[in-house]
């Protein structure tokens, strides 16, 4: 029994059998946040891909959804570039504009390029960490022991922190 104060915390770990040669996988998340549901419960099947712990996504989506209009300023601002290149093409060969303009017009294109591609590498790895929120089973098995619950705060700047242990099952 542990005190906190205005508090009493009753802990019970229960092993559950493990047979031999099974030994228990700790699982967690790549991200850190806050518990926002565990799924499981202490000797429950689980197959590959079942979710085990959801994180809270609202901060994850939230990037998600700027990264996502950054991409479209970003394709705005190409497009634009692009038809001022092209403008520029067009006096350059009619001799109404120097070469220096024509090259400022074509950095200008490849820079605005340049941040587009930057723009939806930003949304790819936004929408990667929106995924890392949910914690799946990698393989068929039984959950082992649970060391998450909601609101717990995870912390994985150093070492990722263990939520679900599973242990493996032979096939079905």
């Amino acid at each position: 029994m542990t005190r906190i104060p205005g508090f009493l915390l009753f802990m019970v770990l229960l092993p559950l059998p493990v047979v031999a040669g099974e030994e228990p996988v700790e699982l967690g998340v790549l991200v850190s946040g806050e518990v926002a549901e565990v799924v499981v419960k202490p000797g429950q099947r689980v197959a590959a891909g079942d979710l085990l712990v959801k994180m809270d996504e609202r901060l994850f989506k939230a990037r998600v959804d700027e990264a996502r209009t950054r991409l479209a300023a970003a394709q705005a601002v190409l497009e634009q570039a692009g038809r001022e290149l092209e403008r520029a093409q067009e006096l350059y060969e009619r001799a109404l504009l120097s070469d220096y303009e024509l090259k400022e017009a074509e950095v200008s294109h490849l820079k605005a390029r340049a941040e587009r591609t930057a723009a939806a590498g930003r949304l790819l790895e936004a929408q990667i960490e929106l995924e890392r929120c949910r914690l799946l089973a990698p393989f068929n098995g039984r959950v082992a022991r649970v060391i998450a619950w909601k609101g717990l705060q995870v912390q994985n700047s150093q070492r990722i922190q263990p939520l679900v242990e599973l242990v493996r099952e032979a096939g079905p």
